[in-house]
């Protein structure tokens, strides 16, 4: 399912990652069915051999400010408890960093589309990697 180079996240120990679902940000919907996060993306930090995973978040305007170390704390939990990410033969993976992005790249044509490419990019140069 997950064949693209881009979609893999590649260091000594760990060859791939399997990203997470798409039904992991279902975890973030407050109440009234608000979401806390617009969009949410498991990325590969760093240069190929040396990549870590890194879950990057576009929270809804305003949202930063006032909830970005909860929802911090609470991505974490979340992938923790739902033993996300995992490598291709099942293996847990933890992710250590979460950042927060203004607005993801996204295709035009489908605004639904992450440019994970540009994201990993712009993880990397956040973390001086």
């Amino acid at each position: 399912v997950y064949e693209r180079d881009v979609f893999r996240i590649v260091s000594e120990e760990r060859p791939d990652l399997v990203l997470m679902p798409g039904d992991f940000l279902q975890m973030f919907h407050g109440e009234g069915g608000d979401r806390d996060v617009e969009r949410a993306a498991l990325v590969a930090a760093g240069e190929p051999g040396a990549q870590a995973p890194v879950l990057v978040l576009e929270l809804d305007k305003g949202r930063l400010k006032r909830d970005g170390e909860r929802l911090r704390g609470a991505a974490l939990e979340a992938l923790e408890q739902a033993g996300l990410p995992q490598t291709l033969d099942g293996q847990r993976v933890p992710v250590e960093q979460v950042l927060f992005h203004p607005r993801f790249p996204v295709d035009v044509r489908h605004n639904s589309k992450i440019h994970r490419t540009e994201l990993s990019a712009w993880a990397s140069a956040r973390l001086g990697r």
